[in-house]
C-alpha cells in the first residue's frame, strides 16, 4: 500500500490520543525495559545491527526470546 498502513496507524493513534511510537519507545527505554531485536526479521529486511537505535542490546533468535522471556515480567502481544 505504499506507507498507507503507516499512515493510517498513526492518525488512528493521535486520534485515540495514543502517544507516538518514538514517544513510547522512550518511555520504555526510561523503564529499563530491555531492547532485543528479532534476527530472522532482520535478514527479512535486510536491517543491520548499526541500524538499530543504540538501546537494542542484542539480535536475537526465537528460542532466545522465549528464554529471556520466562525469566522476566513480560507478555507477548502478536
Amino acid at each position: 500500500f505504499g506507507g498507507m498502513g503507516r499512515l493510517m496507524f498513526k492518525k488512528m493513534m493521535a486520534e485515540k490520543n495514543v502517544s507516538s511510537l518514538p514517544e513510547l519507545r522512550q518511555t520504555a527505554i526510561d523503564l529499563g525495559v530491555k531492547l532485543l531485536a528479532c534476527d530472522m526479521s532482520m535478514d527479512v529486511m535486510e536491517i543491520k545491527k548499526e541500524d538499530l537505535i543504540d538501546e537494542v542490546t542484542e539480535v536475537v533468535g526465537a528460542a532466545t526470546m522465549i528464554g529471556e522471556a520466562k525469566e522476566s515480567q513480560m507478555q507477548f502481544f502478536i
